[in-house]
């Protein structure tokens, strides 16, 4: 995949949770689990809760009520028992020598980098460890969660939860970069922006009510990048995406689907909850009508040429169709509207599943590539984290990558078939630990981290 360097994407390292970074400061120095002991890698095999996303409510994610954990299929033979998880060992006992260029972790957030605390403690305990990874490493979490929900996220788990040097939101859509928290007083804008949120609520009830006032500190800290947002433009228009997904809800049937709450949308994505059984017909059907909004019988204006100026026979124009013309009494209109070509993404588990509509150019592989680049991180040095099926694609890229132990079926079978037919032995590895732990089993059989340390059981 070619990616231009992003003019607007400035990276730099993030300042640990609750610190102020100043001119001079080394934000690797502090860790936000400096109390947390080396030795606290033991995974907690008792969760009884689940933190991430039920497609089953229609409530925000992030004021979702904790759910019962579903029981994990057990995985396929071919994953436990194929040539694979010798090769895995093996790397595990015998990793490559560590290098001195600058690491990347990108991994996804529930049920790979949280889920269980004192995991996700470790993983902290090892990132922020002066000499650990090499200077300029990166940290990016890659997450189905919004800006708002991550928020919230850190701001409760901040003791435990390694602070991100770039954050990608809502399934690839959104990229954003970290800033530095000023020392200043707050401009004049921000002190009203400060009043909205934080009235009281007894006198002025507002939805704003909602954030915390460590979410909205923390909000303050990222920054969107507006070109990758821009780029999602070609092949996309919301209003035929909305449009094709409440089609698919109502040809399956509200007590099969339904439109997940608008706080979980952006320009680029809209998201459903399906049962599991009519997931192939939702996405048929959402693809069906977007295709057929995006084909109309083609007439031309007297110069050939559409409202943007092009010909039809010019290739830059394919993100448009050609003229459309309707007779409105007397008066002959013509209609522009752009092609739509969705990406489609299921993950989930428990009977019911999220159905992501986003942008073609958008995803957790492309988003992977844009921010890397930025980064300037070679592709070798790159490392993906998943446990779920919208993991699948940037796990399935060039980069190395690490499926966690507790992988949904969905991914455990892609692992299984893309472990067998892997050329490369040193880039997919199968863990056996669960959620961050089997990011640090990973890192350490890829031989990525500096100071080498065994995970004692």
């Amino acid at each position: 995949m070619t990616v231009t360097e992003p003019s607007g994407f400035i990276p730099g390292r993030a300042p640990a949770a609750g610190a102020e970074a100043s001119a001079g400061e080394d934000a690797w120095e502090g860790g936000i689990v400096g109390g947390v002991k080396k030795q606290v890698l033991m995974l907690n095999e008792t969760l009884g809760t689940d933190t991430k996303r039920d497609a089953r409510s229609r409530v925000p994610a992030m004021r979702v009520s904790v759910v019962s954990r579903a029981p994990v299929a057990p995985r396929a033979a071919a994953f436990s028992r194929s040539a694979t998880r010798p090769r895995a060992r093996a790397a595990a006992r015998v990793a490559p020598r560590a290098s001195a260029d600058p690491v990347m972790i990108v991994s996804d957030l529930d049920g790979t980098m949280v889920g269980d605390d004192a995991a996700t403690a470790a993983f902290t305990a090892a990132w922020t460890e002066e000499g650990a990874f090499p200077p300029g490493s990166a940290l990016v979490y890659s997450t189905g969660r919004s800006l708002e929900s991550f928020a919230a996220l850190i701001a409760e788990k901040g003791d435990v939860m390694a602070v991100p040097d770039a954050l990608i939101c809502a399934v690839g859509t959104k990229v954003y970069k970290r800033v530095e928290r000023r020392k200043d007083a707050p401009s004049l804008v921000e002190s009203v922006l400060k009043r909205l949120m934080f009235f009281d609520p007894k006198t002025e009830p507002n939805e704003a009510s909602s954030f915390s006032e460590k979410t909205a500190i923390e909000l303050r800290n990222w920054i969107e990048d507006p070109d990758w947002t821009a780029r999602l433009d070609k092949d996309w228009d919301v209003d035929v995406v909305r449009a094709a997904a409440a089609s698919a809800v109502n040809a399956a049937g509200g007590e099969n689907a339904h439109l997940r709450p608008e706080t979980e949308f952006t320009e680029h994505k809209i998201t459903l909850g399906v049962r599991d059984e009519h997931v192939d017909a939702v996405m048929a059907e959402i693809e069906r009508y977007c295709e057929e909004a995006s084909s109309s019988e083609a007439c031309e204006s007297d110069d050939g040429s559409n409202e943007f100026g092009s010909t039809d026979s010019d290739p830059n124009v394919s993100s448009f169709e050609r003229v459309r013309t309707t007779t409105n009494g007397d008066v002959p209109t013509r209609t522009f509207r752009r092609r739509v070509i969705p990406k489609l993404v299921a993950s989930g588990t428990g009977g019911w599943q999220y159905v992501d509509v986003v942008s073609r150019r958008a995803g957790k592989l492309e988003s992977l590539e844009y921010v890397r680049t930025a980064f300037r991180i070679d592709t070798a040095r790159t490392v993906a984290c998943g446990d779920s099926g919208n993991d699948i694609a940037m796990l399935g890229g060039a980069n190395k990558a690490i499926v966690v132990g507790n992988a949904q079926p969905a991914l455990a079978r892609w692992a299984a078939n893309a472990a067998a037919n892997e050329t490369d032995p040193n880039r997919l590895f199968l863990a056996e630990e669960k959620e961050a732990l089997g990011v640090l089993e990973g890192l350490r059989a890829f031989g990525l981290m500096t100071n080498e340390r065994e995970t004692k059981r």
